[in-house]
């Protein structure tokens, strides 16, 4: 079949180039203005070194800027004692920055920031401080190894701020550096007061209370340790304030499930406990007010940023090892496939070496018709032991006659029985009772022998159907636990208490979120929750798939796809037919949609059974996730085991992509489909058998990519009684706007043509038609 690339979709090229250059400004603006204020958060009295640690970590085009704004950081007053010192590690840094910035490899390494900062800060503090006392160079240890360690978080930070592509939720080490570098500019603001009271402390108050809202425990301790160690090394006489962030972060993350008014509740007690505990003088008192202004502030802020923190952060939750789980699951459906496999060789030696001892037998038959008549008679010797082969040629000769006419006359004897046996009456009648027991047996070996066949091919089919499972577990698809921790928390921000929630991405990076929670009525669809949960997830899903189960509700969540499928079915029932042989069945799910036609043999109530159960089968089946090649095995197993009588029916299956449009079709006995793609119009055929038939059936298969526009037809054979030339010259022409009005025109001018034919058989018509999805909403936007 012809490749067509997928058109009509707009490219988001320029777009993405732009918005991956308006970050990195935004991140250089924001470097420069904590250039300005880290430089004056000052450690043991009066060492600066967080601004060596900040030049150490930027990188890029926007770099030099940050640097000056570094300086002149260094030059305001209030910060170090020795800003020359600290201006010229900063010069240092970024000459040495410069110089390697032809280098990636070397730069881009984790180790190199930190060690940079860390050598920067210990030459210079050695030149400027000398190597008088042990204690001075300790301490210039202490602070090289400080801006060290904060120039590898804050390269961290960096990296996240300025990383291309779709923005996902920051690591550990990322969230570490986006809270040091906060702590390393509310250091400069802390000391700053004013009747007591710091814009500097209320301001890390509120960022530990919002770091435990968007993370849970883990992000709410982390920001109070980080914040109260802060505030410990800029204001040692205050130990009680680093205490107090630092506990009020981690009852904050425990109590976040509850909303903000809990997270401030909570803060606002573990400080005044810690406060009241450390001293009772002014300072305690302004604490309080601080920690009560914090979280006021707290409370008020725009829900917005509740959904900007919920999609950068994750939480610690109790998840399975999902890994593990998988491949032990895979072992076992691999484990079960292989004995079920060889369950069904056992089996069919098994019948095979039955059928040569239990089957039913003439010639035993006639041996026990004789026996039960001859065993009185003085002639028994010698018609049985001497005169055996005649006796046998004459018995053998009736059975053409018994098979014909199911009995024998006593003048129908010949042979040997006619001219020697006294008891030719009663040999006629044991014959005849004999061989009606045979013929029961007979029938009852047949039937058991194909329902040992239908065993057979049932064990192997669930060998295969758990083969095909098990190649699905192992694909290459793993689990997104860190979407997963923000769609449990944002569930239970509306209230809904989730038991299981679990984001898949396939080999596309298509995420798909399934979620079990309790129904607590809260509307899924469409709703503020499924904005909600796009913006936590940052994808643009489509409608959401909800199952009510009792007090239980299961939500189904795929990424929306390119395309979105018209689909319109068109049937007529054959003239005096109550019921139609012809059934059709379509669904969407997962991004893709499937369409399944089956025609069963003749028409009416027969033909209608035979269609329904295959159509069934097979939609239950593939919804389930089994290929089409498995469905088709089941499908035609069951046919076979349904009843003695032949039971045969067509099956026509389309499977479609909205993603990326590419089509499949399989059939088997079905009749030929259409594709109109550019204005012109092609057969979708292939050689191949019905259902019902044979025990091995397979399909014709045939592939295609589909674009914005095209149309794909499938009809039943009732439809083609005179050829398709008629229906592709019709297709090429028609003009309906939708699917369904297409659908019933085709239908419409079948009928016509087949007005004064004698016969007619059952029609149905499918159509799809596959179009842009934002050109879909555009029209249903303008209409």
């Amino acid at each position: 079949m012809k490749e067509k690339a997928v058109i009509g979709v707009p490219t988001a090229a320029p777009t993405e180039h732009k918005e991956q250059e308006n970050p990195h400004v935004a991140v250089t603006v924001l470097f420069m203005l904590l250039g300005l204020v880290v430089p004056q958060g000052a450690i043991y009295g009066a060492l600066a070194p967080f601004g060596i640690s900040l030049a150490a970590a930027v990188s890029g085009t926007g770099a030099v800027l940050v640097y000056i704004a570094t300086l002149v950081g260094y030059l305001l007053p209030g910060g170090a004692a020795l800003p020359l010192r600290y201006m010229a590690a900063v010069a240092v840094t970024g000459a040495v920055r410069w110089t390697f910035g032809v280098l990636p490899r070397i730069t881009g390494k984790r180790g190199f920031a930190p060690l940079l900062a860390f050598a920067s800060t210990l030459v210079s503090g050695l030149l400027t401080n000398g190597t008088g006392t042990w204690l001075t160079v300790l301490l210039t240890v202490a602070e090289s190894l400080a801006a060290g360690g904060f120039a590898y978080f804050f390269r961290a930070a960096f990296g996240f701020m300025t990383q291309s592509g779709e923005r996902r939720a920051m690591t550990m080490s990322e969230q570490t550096g986006v809270i040091l570098l906060g702590a390393a500019a509310l250091m400069a603001l802390m000391p700053l007061e004013w009747y007591y009271l710091s814009p500097g402390r209320v301001a890390a108050a509120v960022v530990v209370m919002l770091m435990a809202r968007g993370g849970r425990e883990q992000s709410g301790a982390v920001a109070g340790i980080i914040l109260g160690a802060a505030a410990t090394l800029c204001m040692p006489e205050r130990l009680y304030i680093g205490i107090a962030l630092a506990f009020g972060g981690l009852l904050s993350g425990v109590f976040s499930r509850y909303g903000r008014f809990a997270i401030a509740g909570v803060f606002l007690i573990a400080d005044v406990l810690i406060c009241l505990t450390a001293t009772t003088d002014m300072a305690a008192a302004a604490s309080i007010y601080e920690t009560a202004a914090a979280c006021v502030a707290f409370v008020v802020l725009p829900r917005g940023i509740d959904k900007l923190l919920r999609r950068y952060l994750v939480y610690g939750q109790h998840i399975p090892a999902v890994e593990g789980l998988r491949h032990s699951m895979t072992m076992r459906l691999d484990t079960a496939s292989r004995a079920m496999a060889q369950v069904s060789e056992q089996v069919n030696a098994v019948s095979q070496k039955l059928a040569n001892y239990g089957a039913p037998d003439l010639g035993t038959m006639y041996r026990c018709a004789g026996d039960g008549v001859c065993r009185s008679c003085g002639l028994k010797v010698y018609c049985w032991e001497e005169s055996f082969a005649q006796v046998m040629d004459a018995f053998n000769a009736l059975t053409p006659l018994l098979r014909e006419k199911g009995c024998v006359e006593k003048e129908e004897l010949s042979g040997f029985l006619r001219q020697s046996c006294r008891h030719q009456p009663e040999i006629v009648a044991s014959i005849n009772a004999g061989y009606r027991a045979y013929l029961v047996r007979e029938d009852a070996w047949r039937r058991l022998s194909e329902i040992r066949t239908v065993i057979t091919d049932q064990f192997s089919g669930m060998a295969d159907m758990l083969s095909e499972l098990c190649g699905r577990f192992s694909d290459t698809q793993r689990v997104d636990m860190e979407t997963a921790g923000r769609v449990v928390a944002l569930c239970e921000d509306f209230g809904m208490p989730v038991e299981e929630a679990v984001c898949l991405l396939d080999r596309q990076e298509r995420l798909t979120v399934e979620i079990l929670a309790e129904d607590v009525g809260v509307c899924l669809d469409g709703g503020r929750w499924f904005r909600e949960l796009q913006t936590c997830c940052g994808r643009t899903f489509d409608s959401p798939t909800v199952v009510r189960l009792g007090n239980t509700v299961k939500v189904v969540v795929t990424e929306r796809p390119v395309f979105a499928a018209d689909i319109g079915v068109a049937q007529r029932t054959e003239d005096g037919e109550r019921l139609s042989g012809d059934v059709c069945r379509y669904y969407t799910d997962g991004g893709q949609a499937t369409l399944i036609i089956s025609d069963g043999m003749g028409s009416g109530g027969r033909a209608a059974v035979d269609s329904a159960l295959a159509a069934g089968i097979a939609e239950k089946l593939l919804q389930a996730g089994l290929s089409p090649d498995m469905v088709l095995r089941i499908v035609n197993t069951a046919l076979l085991a349904k009843s003695g009588d032949e039971s045969l029916t067509t099956l026509d299956i389309l499977q479609t992509d909205l993603f990326s449009g590419s089509m499949r079709s399989f059939k088997a006995g079905a009749a030929a489909s259409l594709l109109r793609s550019g204005g012109r119009v092609s057969r979708v055929e292939g050689a191949s058998m019905p259902v019902g038939i044979l025990r091995d059936a397979g399909f014709a298969e045939n592939s295609d990519t589909l674009v914005d526009g095209d149309v794909f037809v499938m009809v039943s054979d009732g439809v083609l009684t005179d050829g398709s030339a008629w229906l592709e010259e019709y297709l090429r022409d028609a003009t309906a706007d939708t699917a369904a009005a297409l659908a019933a025109e085709i239908l419409q001018a079948a009928v016509a043509r087949q007005k004064d034919a004698a016969h007619t058989d059952d029609m149905t018509v499918a159509v799809i038609k596959l179009c842009c999805r934002k050109e879909t909403e555009k029209r249903h936007g303008e209409g």
